[in-house]
């Protein structure tokens, strides 16, 4: 046990060491002029660190930003690389997730235990989920328990304070690719600095326009019966925005969307799947036609014919998805609008529907089926 001399001498040698890196983190800063990236490993997204320094750019770039695709600070030109930004606040400093329109990201707070993924006993038992491919980051972390851990949360948003000695979960989408990382917070000094440490990416890969199996975007009405099946998710109550169809259990893995019926009230699921990081959200009773984006914007009916994609991520409906208002599930409501947005292994799609009618304990007819986006993800580059 420490004398009390030793132990405060320990103490300020520990303070020390803090501003002494400060200092060195600050000189740093002042060596790289706004926008400029900090020097980055030669191979990207292979460093396992990277320091955050607070910085008062608007556009999500420079050295409080950082790219888990390049292990670099993006540049003000490169901002849109952006995957997590360390934003400073009166009410506590946090990491933002969703830094470019269009981007739906999470990021989840692990807390300080952690048990990595090879640890869990999904990968440990050759019994469970033999398909695990384990030389496959991607793969492995779909069926570790930090994935299952952040998919069953309720209301996860894109932002989250910032706790030193935390673990962290960050899954992020958009038109261009999709991210997810893992990591540490090693160090952190309010106001000023983070240290990020054992970063691992699990995931970096590029989105191409998907080639469905049916060239259409809408469908006027669909009709889900509950079928209770215990053998899964598919058949009369499954859909899928993908093809349109209702698949069968030969396609389980092509289910969007699941009309689950229950005592307590029936519903709809999205995540159908062992790789689903699926939301549904509930837009309130009206038709789907009366989602329209923001007035600032300036969009006309034209823009949602000719970009959908684009007409949507100005609604209100897209914004919900990544401020903690979506979920995995939904009460399923006769004359309410949903917005479905589904990533899974390979892919991503989203849609709005419409419930016309709502038989409980049996069926539901949805109409106004409109699918916005069918992405393929390309191999990761790793």
């Amino acid at each position: 046990m420490l004398s009390t001399n030793k132990a405060q001498a320990y103490v300020n040698l520990n303070v020390l060491a803090r501003v002494l890196l400060l200092i060195s983190l600050a000189s740093l800063a002042g060596c790289v002029t706004e926008g400029e990236p900090l020097p980055t490993s030669e191979k990207p997204g292979d460093q396992t660190s990277a320091t955050l320094i607070a910085n008062k750019t608007t556009d999500f770039s420079g050295t409080a930003a950082y790219s888990f695709k390049t292990s670099s600070h993006p540049t003000s030109e490169k901002s849109f690389d952006t995957d997590i930004f360390f934003e400073t606040s009166e009410a506590g400093d946090h990491f933002r997730s969703a830094t470019t329109v269009g981007d739906v990201a999470h990021i989840y707070d692990l807390g300080y235990s952690l048990a990595p993924d090879t640890d869990s006993e999904d990968y440990k038992n050759p019994y469970y989920f033999p398909e695990i491919d384990k030389h496959n980051a991607l793969d492995v972390f779909f069926h570790g328990d930090n994935f299952k851990q952040m998919r069953a949360v309720d209301g996860l948003k894109d932002t989250t304070l910032i706790g030193e000695g935390h673990w962290y979960v960050i899954h992020k989408v958009n038109s261009a690719r999709r991210v997810v990382a893992f990591f540490k917070v090693t160090q952190f000094m309010p106001g000023k600095f983070v240290e990020l440490s054992k970063i691992k990416v699990y995931d970096r890969s590029d989105a191409v326009i998907a080639q469905p199996e049916t060239t259409d975007q809408s469908l006027s009405s669909v009709t889900l019966t509950g079928n209770n099946s215990a053998g899964g998710y598919f058949g009369s109550a499954a859909f899928s925005f993908r093809t349109l169809t209702q698949p069968t259990q030969e396609n389980l893995a092509d289910v969007d969307l699941f009309f689950q019926l229950s005592i307590g009230g029936d519903y709809f699921r999205s995540n159908t799947f062992v790789s689903d990081f699926s939301q549904i959200i509930d837009m309130g009773a009206s038709p789907c036609k009366n989602i329209l984006p923001k007035p600032e914007y300036k969009l006309s009916p034209t823009d949602h014919i000719s970009t959908p994609m684009l007409w949507l991520t100005y609604t209100t409906a897209f914004d919900a998805l990544s401020s903690g208002e979506a979920t995995y599930y939904a009460a399923a409501q006769a004359g309410h609008c949903y917005l479905v947005h589904k990533t899974y292994k390979t892919g991503r799609v989203i849609a709005l529907f419409h419930v016309k009618s709502h038989s409980p304990g049996k069926s539901v007819e949805l109409d106004e089926v409109e699918v916005f986006q069918r992405l393929d993800y390309l191999a990761p580059n790793f």
